[in-house]
């Protein structure tokens, strides 16, 4: 331990000499003395490190890489198209720059990227309507500004980082071109189309794109450059069917030229493309310091990171007695300004004290009580976007500190939810919030890694639709991924990879090739060789 402490202060001392002095330790590439040291990173990024923005607009390209693009891409467009969404994410975190590589590396023609807008009109690729289940953040990309959106931390769940940081469009039209990648744009945010339209103007990347989807996608129509593809019959993305390789033949077989699948590894495979070893993903970023700009928002808005930032200031001096105190009790608000704001306030707060609680190092009692009371007792918010918000985040934090005792309130959790979803069926509030905790209970059940868990998992991987539906809707690639972070014997691994549920079947085989060791491979040895013959990371 001594030694490694010595080695990490040495390591220390050389970067504080190289920004020092405009050098950069041995093995690092030369950095440019306007801009600092640089330093190449690949798969997750470490916490200690803090990077800048993307770039806003796409980079420079010489005439001859332009030209060899074109026909890249010319060629990628004259036959079958296999297109995976970005936002899937595997063993790399979803909507980067990185899974994007990996998903080429892997045979893909091109991605499915979510466009959303942030408030300062910047488009970036965000899969999900709220922040909260990919970062610690709360309320949506579109209601902040892209620097402030850089302040966030991803998120982890089944044992993987889920968000590095968010990406522009014209980062991802800079490795677009690189690869001669294409690109399926769904707009999720309205007014984006200008935006996007002069950004694919200034890469001259329009035959990049093969469809356009969302809101005001029919703009496209009229762009004389605009040349959409034809997409093959969809289902192979809605319950692991693209890991089955009959079920892709038959797909392939299909009119159309786009086949959309999560995971491109069988398709490639059903097309006898050559097998490539996926490489590391690598990109040069600017040690620099993290910008902590945050904008006013409009006084009719309330802006949960700006909200946020003034609060914690005050909770972060508080005791874990006070946090707790002030985790179930339910204060006025602050201001009678602040009425309209009052609830939402309150579940954010919520929200974060027990995100806080969740990272602590010690279950006690109190504390597990506490959060158990707020999953099954969230505040009502009449805007979707933040109710149950306060429910999930103690869900999870209930499995980040290892509270097995929590498993049976974990589990009944999930049948309270589906029976309010059942008697209020027209509630959006009740199945949002019902959606909310499913997703968080589940990520919580692979981190308690119990014999109550394991028993539930299992039980729950063998349900029908129908029986599933008792405790919501179904979320059975969920429960595989936490039930594979159980302690499992190749045996009960090999018994997921012959499940008849396809979406079961289909998750335990990317698990087992994403996160490969020895037992998983005896398992898909036994129960799917044909599996072992796809590419998988490099360690």
């Amino acid at each position: 331990m001594e030694t490694m402490y010595r080695w990490l202060c040495l390591f220390c001392l050389l970067v504080s000499q190289a920004e020092m002095q405009g050098m950069e330790p041995e093995g690092m590439p030369v950095a440019n003395p306007q801009t600092g040291p640089v330093i190449r990173l690949s798969r997750e990024l470490p916490n200690s490190l803090v990077l800048p923005e993307d770039p806003l607009e796409p980079a420079k390209e010489s005439i001859e890489a332009r030209e060899l693009r074109h026909r890249r891409v010319g060629k990628h467009r004259a036959g079958t198209v296999i297109i995976v969404r970005c936002g899937a994410g595997g063993i790399v975190p979803a909507n980067s720059l990185d899974v994007c590589a990996t998903l080429m590396d892997y045979g893909a023609d091109g991605v499915i990227v979510d466009l959303r807008a942030t408030r300062d009109g910047v488009p970036v690729v965000f899969s999900d309507a709220s922040l909260e289940r990919l970062t610690e953040g709360f309320g949506t990309p579109e209601q902040f500004r892209y620097r402030e959106l850089l302040t966030l931390h991803g998120r982890r769940a089944f044992g993987r980082p889920l968000f590095l940081r968010p990406l522009t469009f014209a980062a991802l039209l800079n490795l677009a071109r690189e690869r001669s990648m294409l690109l399926w744009v769904n707009l999720q945010t309205p007014g984006l189309v200008p935006q996007v339209r002069r950004l694919l103007d200034l890469a001259d990347g329009w035959d990049m794109v093969v469809a356009v989807s969302g809101a005001d996608a029919q703009e496209f129509e009229h762009c004389p450059d605009y040349r959409p593809l034809t997409t093959k019959p969809p289902g192979l993305i809605l319950d692991g069917r693209d890991m089955d390789p009959a079920a892709v033949k038959r797909a392939l077989l299909q009119p159309g030229q786009i086949l959309v699948v999560n995971d491109p590894r069988v398709a490639a495979q059903a097309l006898a493309r050559p097998l490539i070893q996926p490489i590391p993903f690598m990109k040069t970023y600017l040690l620099t310091s993290r910008p902590m700009v945050f904008g006013t928002p409009a006084t009719n808005e309330f802006n949960p990171l700006a909200y946020l930032r003034t609060s914690t200031n005050r909770l972060s001096l508080l005791s874990t007695d006070a946090l707790l105190s002030h985790l179930t009790n339910r204060p006025a608000p602050a201001t009678r300004s602040m009425q309209t704001w009052s609830t939402e306030m309150r579940v954010v707060e919520r929200a974060w004290i027990a995100q806080r609680l969740g990272n602590g190092r010690q279950a006690s009692m109190r504390v597990v009580r506490a959060l158990e009371e707020v999953m099954q007792e969230p505040l009502h918010s009449d805007d979707p976007l933040y109710h149950g918000v306060d429910a999930a985040a103690a869900a999870r934090a209930l499995g980040r500190l290892g509270a097995v005792r929590s498993t049976p309130t974990l589990v009944a959790a999930l049948r309270r939810y589906a029976a309010d979803e059942r008697r209020k069926s027209e509630g959006p509030d009740e199945i949002s919030i019902g959606e909310r905790v499913r997703t968080a209970v589940f990520e919580s059940l692979g981190d308690l890694r119990c014999r109550g868990a394991k028993r539930f998992l299992q039980t729950y991987v063998g349900l029908s639709d129908v029986r599933a539906q008792a405790f919501g809707q179904p979320h059975f690639a969920e429960a595989t991924r936490a039930l594979l972070r159980q302690r499992l014997d190749w045996t009960e691994i090999a018994s997921l990879l012959r499940s008849p549920n396809t979406t079961v079947r289909g998750t335990a085989i990317l698990e087992c090739l994403d996160g490969y060791t020895e037992e998983r491979g005896m398992a898909l040895q036994s129960a799917a060789p044909w599996a072992l013959q796809l590419p998988r990371p490099m360690p």
